[in-house]
């Protein structure tokens, strides 16, 4: 396989990637790749990581989440947040033209191995348009300005496609993602499985489903997805809604409430701080709406 300028893609590539996004501290893929002491390339589709210390979800993470560099073009690259990069990759199409937030062209790369058994993706090009918002999606959809929606929509907007099936055709099926909360363990407070287990319930997943999701989703009560059935079997489930419950859980672990109506323990305030992706359809509604208190 090549990039797109004809270059061989090799695994060169992929060693530099990692080296380079944590040199450049570019984004996500330096905190992935933070735990790579060194690589090195057997051969051209071969590259093997040493890691610092065991980390078993390492491929699944740097193999799904991030995009390889051109060696080629980057290695000579001081400041890749002012480069001028030209999209050159090594998909099924290639970046014709665009309009920074506006469009992008991809147009057909010829004989692309991994499609069509060798010889290229089906379409000459495909257009990808960027929306402010999903009301502006929504209308450009029943103008028919275009043909699929690549991002998640609201119920709301999914019911009135489903108004006209003469038209537009929704299709559900069960995602492989999940929402969840994420506990740093850096905190000597989330440390403590009691105050984990009290903040699990008071996460009302009815509400979240039915009010805050709009009934556009499945409620997750097992550590894993539902999606896979297999996996679910023990019946292992997270501690139901009881804001009731949850107070006592740390009544007996021995955080008291405070003349403020705050709990303490060892003179330490139990407060956190909750960080959230604000662009997430729903996001808002559910980390500010659907949280119970521990008061």
């Amino acid at each position: 396989m090549n990039w797109h300028d004809g270059v061989p893609f090799t695994a060169e590539d992929i060693a530099f990637t990692a080296e380079y996004t944590v040199k450049h501290k570019l984004g996500f893929g330096a905190d992935m790749f933070a735990n790579v002491e060194k690589t090195e390339v057997i051969d051209k589709t071969t590259v093997k990581f040493y890691l610092k210390k065991p980390q078993v979800n390492f491929l699944s993470q740097v193999g799904f989440w991030i995009n390889i560099m051109p060696k080629h073009i980057f290695e000579k690259v001081e400041d890749p947040m002012n480069f001028n990069y030209d999209g050159t990759g090594y998909g099924p199409f290639k970046l014709k033209e665009y309009k920074k937030g506006e469009y992008y062209t991809f147009e057909r790369v010829p004989n692309w191995p991994l499609a069509n058994n060798g010889l290229g993706a089906y379409l000459e090009t495909v257009t990808f348009r960027v929306f402010p918002d999903h009301n502006a999606l929504l209308l450009a959809m029943k103008n028919g300005e275009v043909h699929v929606s690549g991002s998640a929509m609201p119920v709301a907007s999914q019911k009135q496609l489903e108004a006209s099936p003469d038209k537009f055709g929704v299709l559900k099926v069960m995602s492989l993602g999940y929402g969840y909360f994420g506990f740093n363990y850096k905190n000597e407070l989330l440390r403590d499985k009691n105050v984990r287990k009290a903040i699990a319930m008071t996460i009302d997943r009815d509400a979240i489903v039915n009010t805050a999701l709009q009934g556009g989703a499945v409620k997750m009560e097992t550590p894993i997805s539902p999606v896979y059935k297999d996996l679910v079997k023990s019946n292992i489930k997270f501690p139901p809604f009881d804001l009731e419950g949850a107070k006592k859980v740390l009544e007996d672990a021995g955080y008291k409430l405070n003349s403020e109506g705050i709990r303490k323990k060892n003179g330490k305030k139990l407060e956190f701080e909750l960080i959230y992706r604000t662009t997430t359809i729903n996001a808002d509604s559910i980390g500010e709406n659907r949280l119970g208190c521990l008061y």
